[in-house]
């Protein structure tokens, strides 16, 4: 491991159990990563549901992999092609078992492209796994180009307070802060965390780096020293972005 010792603090917000894999990565390419988590990934009841008229599966993260595996869905899906938004979901579709697994190596928009490009090879209804609480509805974003998706919410991620104190406490400090963010509901909740500090009015010595443009737009009214969007919308890509930032 690198000497990360004196460096800016950096925050990652990503949810648990990511968050530690995420840690260990950036601890170990020198930076000063903290374990800052405001979800965690639960379980919801399994669902009784008929996998027989799906040709085909999305998923829009890791948790979706995670959740069927845990859940004991794998031997209904696992013949089906699978169509991730990135490499990282696509990886762990690979890992658990899916031969046919193609990858949108973007975002929910890049997805849809996918799936309108392998319409012909699909020819039925797609289910989703997916969180209980979802950012966008693919079903109503694919209906335009005669897709059908299903949403089967089987995860949700639990809001978790053990976090709060960690940020409030290196903003108190006013020192300068590296905060990642991953998610819509993260950034949020980040940010009203920010704005609880009242007596702060000067956030210059926070920089912020966000997964996606979306994330980016939670942030964009406010004054922060900077913030920044990742090249690519996966943990690599962020890591890339923090020690761009810590070098200069």
């Amino acid at each position: 491991m690198k000497n990360n010792k004196n460096k800016v603090a950096i925050l990652i917000t990503r949810a648990e159990p990511d968050v530690n894999i995420s840690v260990k990565n950036w601890q170990q390419a020198g930076l000063n990563a903290i374990a800052a988590p405001l979800t965690q990934f639960n379980l919801l009841e399994n669902k009784i549901i008929k996998f027989d008229k799906y040709r085909a599966v999305i998923f829009t993260s890791a948790n979706g992999v995670r959740a069927i595996e845990q859940l004991g869905l794998g031997d209904s899906l696992k013949n089906l092609p699978a169509f991730c938004v990135g490499e990282n979901s696509a990886k762990w579709a690979r890992e658990f078992g899916f031969i046919n697994v193609k990858s949108a190596k973007g975002n929910v928009k890049d997805l849809i492209k996918l799936l309108k490009q392998n319409k012909n090879e699909i020819s039925g209804d797609i289910i989703y796994p997916c969180a209980k609480h979802i950012s966008q509805d693919l079903q109503k974003l694919s209906k335009p180009f005669g897709l059908f998706v299903e949403h089967l919410p089987i995860y949700e991620m639990q809001l978790i307070k053990t976090a709060h104190e960690i940020i409030l406490d290196r903003i108190k400090q006013k020192e300068p802060l590296i905060i990642a963010c991953y998610s819509l509901r993260s950034a949020r909740m980040v940010l009203e965390l920010i704005k609880q500090k009242q007596q702060i009015t000067d956030f210059s010595f926070i920089t912020i780096i966000c997964l996606s443009k979306r994330i980016f737009s939670i942030f964009a009214k406010y004054s922060f020293n900077k913030l920044l969007i990742a090249k690519k919308s996966n943990d690599e890509a962020m890591m890339a972005l923090a020690l761009s930032l810590t070098n200069d």
